[in-house]
């Protein structure tokens, strides 16, 4: 189980709480795409699937990106009004070739 608690606006604080065993393989999902960053043969995405603690199921993405990307990501804010920022929604990316 983990919960990922984004900023609500600028310099707000931003939370990832989970068990150990959860956080181990989000751990380990990192690693592995930053380990396979540039090889075109490889997912550049990495996937983590867990449930919030209503039993609720999801998919933590992992993508590495380059600075020019993450320049043209829209911004993680979720405070009504910041929410909607110009920029590449993070979906995108991970349409470049999901590890499903």
């Amino acid at each position: 189980m983990i919960h990922i608690f984004p900023q609500h606006q600028w310099h707000d604080e931003s939370f990832i709480m989970g068990e150990p065993q959860d956080l181990l393989a989000l751990a380990d999902a990192i690693q592995r795409a930053v380990a396979m960053h540039g090889d075109p043969s490889k997912p550049p995405a990495q996937k983590v699937e867990t449930y919030t603690n209503d039993g609720e199921g999801y998919n933590i993405f992992v993508v590495p990106m380059s600075k020019d990307e993450m320049n043209n990501l829209s911004l993680p804010y979720r405070l009504p009004g910041l929410e909607k920022q110009p920029g590449t929604p993070p979906h995108q990316f991970v349409k470049r070739g999901k590890n499903e």
